[in-house]
């Protein structure tokens, strides 16, 4: 059974297709938008400083190699947009849908994650080193050589990721969910194993981490 607490909020964004267009070419800062449409903006290498979107749609959104700081996305949907290298440094993301965008590089350490769906993405290298993540799910996503060192993981499930060398050293972690996901070299502290769930397919690999040898189990 799914408690109450494990369950993901998503974006509420019913009345979308009445959002206005964005009104200008890079957002002004100390600024709030509401109910905006960002479809096909350039705002790669901008910088960006406090700033919410509160109800938006980025759509095709070219943010590669941006600076966002003091930045909240509430209730937003990011769909096959290019996030690569950006740095967005201790930004607040609540009930947001990412899906089939490029996150490779993506700097999101310090941030805050509640509510959020990744479906589709690519993230490697990642960095999401002292984040906060909570009721969190990456599905179907490469986010292999990311980091999550020194962060926070509660109710985080990740399904059929690659999971590849992934760093979840010095991290807090409470009902995280690896199954169907490729854990070849994950590395992990030992004693948060307790807080993580595994299918039969990737016993071998904890193995191998813990440096326990099961006898009759052929490595993958």
């Amino acid at each position: 059974m799914t408690s109450e607490s494990s369950i993901i909020q998503s974006p509420h964004l019913v009345d979308a297709e009445s959002f206005s267009p964005f009104p200008a070419d890079c957002p002004a800062t100390q600024t709030e938008y509401m109910e905006v449409i960002c479809n096909d903006v350039n705002w790669e290498e901008a910088a960006i400083a406090g700033v919410t979107f509160d109800s938006a749609v980025f759509q095709k959104a070219k943010l590669a190699r941006s600076i966002m700081r003091d930045t909240t996305l509430r209730d937003v949907s990011i769909a096959k947009s290019d996030l690569s290298n950006a740095d967005w440094i201790g930004t607040s993301w609540q009930a947001v849908g990412v899906f089939s965008t490029r996150l490779t590089g993506f700097n999101g350490s310090e941030g805050s994650f509640r509510d959020v769906t990744c479906r589709g993405c690519t993230g490697k290298f990642a960095l999401l080193h002292s984040a906060k993540c909570e009721r969190c799910v990456f599905e179907k996503c490469d986010l292999s050589d990311a980091t999550f060192e020194n962060a926070s993981l509660k109710s985080v499930t990740f399904r059929d990721c690659n999971l590849t060398n992934v760093r979840f050293l010095w991290s807090t972690l409470e009902a995280v969910d690896l199954r169907g996901s490729n854990i070849q070299g994950l590395q992990i502290d030992v004693q948060n194993l307790r807080s993580v769930t595994i299918d039969p397919m990737q016993t071998t690999a904890i193995a191998t981490l813990t440096g326990v040898t099961i006898e009759g189990l052929e490595e993958s």
